[in-house]
């Protein structure tokens, strides 16, 4: 069972290195194509140069099509990656039975966060915008809110780890 966890860590590890990669691909070819002269500009040099002469001879169409493919691409691994997590913690429930327990008071106060992040969230800032209503503003306030919460929560339960294990 535990090379099983290994095998998932690295072909999770290996399949978030993929989805940087082409990432990394599509800002750079954004970044190097004019689209008002639809040619591609003079990139500064090493690795920029290596992708303008990947991408030379490329209409605005091709880039377009190697976008989307490219998303349909990182689709696909963050749903092998989201399948190898979700594998490994079955994995982690039948060989502990004990933690599912822990798991699922984590995904409660996880939620407890989530809910209290979106009452606190308010989308009154959507007139600042042209194209956002007041939900989306109160959901992108819900996930920064979210986000300091549990950025918060961590420190403070490391520095609780740290100080526990200063004790013993």
């Amino acid at each position: 069972m535990k090379n099983l966890r290994i095998f998932s860590l690295g072909a999770s590890v290996l399949s978030g290195l993929i989805g940087v990669l082409y990432v990394f691909g599509i800002v750079v070819a954004d970044s190097l194509y004019d689209k008002d002269q639809k040619i591609f500009t003079e990139p500064a040099g090493g690795f920029m140069k290596i992708a303008k002469s990947t991408l030379e001879g490329l209409s605005f169409n091709d880039l377009d099509s190697i976008v989307v493919s490219t998303i349909v691409v990182l689709i696909g691994i963050l749903l092998f990656t989201v399948a190898l997590a979700l594998g490994s913690a079955v994995n982690g429930i039948v060989i502990n039975p004990k933690g599912a327990i822990g798991m699922v008071v984590g995904i409660g106060l996880l939620g407890i966060v989530l809910g209290g992040s979106y009452l606190g969230a308010d989308g009154s800032d959507y007139g600042q915008y042209t194209d956002v209503d007041e939900l989306t503003s109160r959901l992108v306030s819900t996930g920064i809110y979210a986000f300091y919460s549990l950025f918060i929560i961590a420190i403070a339960a490391v520095g609780f780890s740290s100080l526990s294990r200063l004790r013993n």
